[in-house]
């Protein structure tokens, strides 16, 4: 059973040469094939490029090409190069801080929300009388700076989360930051 009929053998156009030699015809397009890529019996493969060739193939380019090839190459590597400085330093210099919202069912009652709250209070307030527990057992510019940083987290919580009895520090003046010599 044949799949593809013979393929007519090919049209020489005339030559003011002698005569080619015409392949006989292939009866099936494997055969076609095979004939295709065996080389003919004056064949014979280009040499290899000189090493000057490259100068001179260059030569014959004409100017315009050149210089749209060099743009190409020019906008292809600031583009690559704008990606890496933004994979090392970013495009943004602020950070946004990412605010996660809690999600609670339309069915949630009063009750819910002020135990939730109480609980909350609670929790604060522990956490609280840890660090100045903490705090209370260091000593010398570790301890200043332990207690720096607790007053400012707790001045920045609502007064209901702060401690009982807090009282925030006074703000440093200007006579006593002019005062102390910078390091």
């Amino acid at each position: 059973m044949k799949l593809f009929s013979p393929l007519p053998p090919p049209r020489l156009l005339p030559s003011k040469g002698s005569e080619p030699q015409a392949r006989p015809a292939a009866r099936t397009p494997l055969e076609l094939a095979r004939r295709a890529w065996r080389p003919d019996a004056d064949f014979s493969p280009p040499s290899s490029p000189s090493p000057g060739s490259l100068i001179e193939r260059m030569r014959d380019i004409p100017r315009s090409r050149l210089i749209i090839g060099g743009l190409a190459l020019l906008i292809v590597g600031a583009i690559m190069a704008l990606f890496l400085l933004e994979s090392r330093w970013g495009y943004s210099g602020k950070v946004v801080p990412v605010v996660f919202v809690k999600s609670w069912p339309a069915t949630r009652s009063d009750a819910d929300v002020y135990s939730e709250r109480a609980v909350e209070v609670a929790t604060a307030r522990a956490d609280a009388a840890t660090s100045r527990a903490y705090i209370a057992t260091l000593k010398g510019p570790a301890r200043v700076k332990a207690q720096n940083q607790y007053d400012a987290y707790v001045s920045a919580q609502p007064k209901n989360l702060q401690p009982e009895g807090y009282v925030a520090p006074p703000p440093p003046s200007a006579a006593t930051t002019a005062a102390k010599p910078k390091a």
